[in-house]
């Protein structure tokens, strides 16, 4: 917690996996490429607007695609699953700037304790505003997680069941 700005109580500890030192030290930030831009674009260019705090911003640029569960998160499932999650427009939302990193911050993908306090405090005082919409992500955010599982667990008895109808044949 920083000492420098008063954060609310619970800030930065919703990561639903929390991987380990040596976990940490094997991650790698997914390649996005031409996929991401258009996968982004389209989700920031439908909403124009930012689903925190409903402001439209000056410039369609400033309008970020946020992953619900984080690319870290993802990754700690497994490379795969991240691969083919890390696109799935059900867990993008369209978010500003400043309410993308005040959900990074709570959701404890930034460490407040190496942001400067200056900006500590807008984001703490940004999460308080908007505090219910905040808290309404990380639902959506178990949400996804639990169909995101589904639909892997399900490709994977189809691949299973697949792989034993040519064994059979």
């Amino acid at each position: 917690m920083c000492k420098h700005a008063p954060l609310p109580g619970d800030w930065g500890r919703h990561l639903i996996i929390e991987p380990d030192a040596i976990f940490a030290a094997r991650y790698w930030r997914a390649r996005r490429g031409e996929a991401w831009a258009e996968v982004s674009g389209r989700l920031r260019i439908g909403a124009l607007v930012c689903a925190v705090c409903g402001r439209r911003p000056p410039t369609n640029g400033s309008l970020d695609a946020a992953h619900l569960l984080s690319e870290y998160e993802m990754f700690s499932v497994s490379p795969a699953f991240r691969d083919r999650f890390l696109l799935d427009e059900r867990n993008l939302r369209p978010l500003c700037r400043l309410d993308h990193r005040t959900l990074d911050a709570f959701l404890g993908v930034l460490d407040p304790q190496r942001m400067p306090r200056g900006t500590v405090a807008r984001l703490a005082t940004r999460f308080r505003r908007h505090e219910p919409t905040f808290r309404a992500f990380v639902h959506a955010r178990t949400r996804f997680l639990a169909v995101a599982l589904r639909d892997a667990d399900r490709s994977t008895a189809d691949v299973a069941a697949s792989e034993s109808v040519n064994l059979s044949r």
